[in-house]
């Protein structure tokens, strides 16, 4: 008698649309029907394959009760690169330890290009995680050995892409290299990777960048502009959200979301009322960021070790002492208030009347 997985991929032959239901028996896989699913989704056509591993990454983003974990890992042995890249793709909110040595095997192995640069982007998260000591520094270390030898051997741009998380001298090194490369590509993900190594060092680069006779380069330029938040780039980026091309528009748009400040949020105030409604809720969003970076920064500017927001022992006893005596005070005044209540028309206590 066959099982779930079974008939779903059985229900999966024919061409109908492909339903979450469908889908479902895909999820919390064990390990063994997690081994038997290669063979049973050989039996469909490669373009059915391609099109349920699509549908698992698109469910998998949207439904956060179903885990295709086990399916996209056991995918990944997939001999078609597609259904491989797909599955990369799905695992991309996996940060369990136990997938850095599969995505360091692809990123070295696997003959397709498009592969090795999605396990890549992959160990990217991995960089990042070391960065800020939420992973064992001898695994960081793995990986980022893995990501140079690559880089250094093949010359792509998802490597250099992937190290920009570590900032040292080592790396900013490769992203000099990189930026001056023949290859368009390789310099512009030089210029993404200054963005996201956060140094200020990148900054008048980054500023040349903007008016870059492409587009591709003007994004990743505007994008950086905002990761490095460069107050410099306001007056380009507010004329960059009137370009043609779309995606600079939004990536203007985002980065003086980031920078904040009274001319970033003028220069997108003007376009709340944008015929364009994708623009318009960039716009909104960004605003909304502007906000509340300014809503931090206002807290970052009392430092709490600022010596003048401190008492010494002698400040801090007197300080005491005033308050002890305030207490005091106001405890006799609530006294007094009892005694000489102008609706009490009694005789005062005796201790008020006494000339002793």
């Amino acid at each position: 008698m066959k099982d779930e997985l079974d008939q779903a991929v059985t229900v999966l032959a024919g061409e109908s649309p492909i339903l979450r239901a469908t889908l479902t028996p895909f999820s919390g896989l064990e390990r063994t029907d997690a081994a038997r699913l290669l063979g049973l989704l050989a039996t469909l056509p490669i373009e059915r394959q391609r099109q349920v591993v699509e549908a698992l990454v698109g469910e998998a983003e949207r439904s956060f009760d179903l885990d295709f974990g086990q399916a996209f890992r056991a995918l990944l042995h997939h001999g078609d690169a597609t259904i491989r890249r797909l599955s990369l793709e799905g695992l991309t909110e996996d940060g369990r330890l136990n997938l850095i040595a599969p995505l360091i095997w692809l990123l070295e192995h696997d003959p397709d290009e498009t592969v090795r640069a999605t396990a890549a982007s992959a160990l990217g998260s991995f960089v990042y995680e070391g960065e800020i000591d939420e992973l064992p520094s001898a695994r960081a270390l793995t990986i980022r050995q893995a990501l140079e030898r690559q880089f250094l051997s093949d010359q792509t741009p998802i490597e250099i892409e992937s190290l920009a998380f570590i900032n040292d001298d080592t790396v900013k090194g490769y992203i000099d290299r990189a930026y001056s490369s023949d290859l368009e590509a390789m310099r512009i993900s030089a210029v993404f990777a200054m963005g996201r190594n956060a140094d200020p060092c990148w900054g008048d680069t980054v500023l040349a960048e903007l008016y870059s006779d492409n587009p591709a380069m003007r994004y990743e330029a505007a994008r950086s502009c905002g990761e490095l938040q460069l107050r410099e780039a306001v007056d380009m980026l507010a004329r960059m959200i009137g370009e043609r091309d779309a995606e600079v528009r939004f990536a203007a748009a985002q980065a003086l979301g980031q920078i904040g400040g009274n001319e970033a949020r003028a220069a997108l105030e003007r376009h709340l009322e944008s015929e364009v409604p994708e623009l318009r809720e960039v716009v909104e969003e960004a605003l909304a960021e502007a906000s509340l970076s300014e809503m931090v920064f206002d807290l970052m500017a009392v430092d709490p070790l600022d010596d003048s927001l401190l008492f010494d022992d002698d400040e801090l006893e007197a300080t005491q002492e005033e308050d002890e005596e305030d207490n005091d005070l106001e405890s006799f005044r609530h006294e007094f208030r009892e005694y000489t209540d102008e609706d009490d028309d009694g005789d005062w206590p005796d201790e008020f009347l006494s000339l002793d």
